[in-house]
């Protein structure tokens, strides 16, 4: 979409210039659009909070569409998840988490978000 340039300036700013003051959008241009501000947000700082704050339950998915290849590595579990909003999300897991997950899902025990070290990118 050549209408809108998306910049990150540094890892605290993005800038974002539309050459023209107003614009269409398709359903496909958003989808470019949330596509790279995710890819900036990425980069940006501070992350992403790695734990839920309290009372943190924004509106949900209710039963997701998702998909599982069938072909995955022996280390790794790959779980695509529909969002109506942002299209098929893409998760890798190592076995170990994914093992986790599936028994968090199906005892329905509370599990805390899995903190990752802080030298790991995500």
């Amino acid at each position: 979409m050549s209408d809108l340039q998306i910049m990150l300036v540094s890892e605290h700013h993005l800038q974002i210039e539309a050459t023209t003051p107003l614009f269409n959008l398709t359903a496909s241009d958003v989808d470019s659009v949330i596509s790279e501000l995710s890819r900036f947000r990425k980069k940006m700082k501070p992350e992403v909070p790695r734990q839920l704050a309290g009372g943190q339950f924004e509106e949900g998915v209710v039963d997701p569409i998702y998909a599982i290849p069938l072909r995955q590595g022996p280390d790794e579990k790959i779980l695509f998840l529909r969002h109506p909003g942002l299209g098929w999300v893409t998760f890798i897991f190592p076995l170990h988490e994914a093992e986790k997950l599936g028994r968090a899902l199906i005892s329905g025990s509370p599990s805390p978000a899995n903190q990752r070290a802080r030298s790991r990118e995500h």
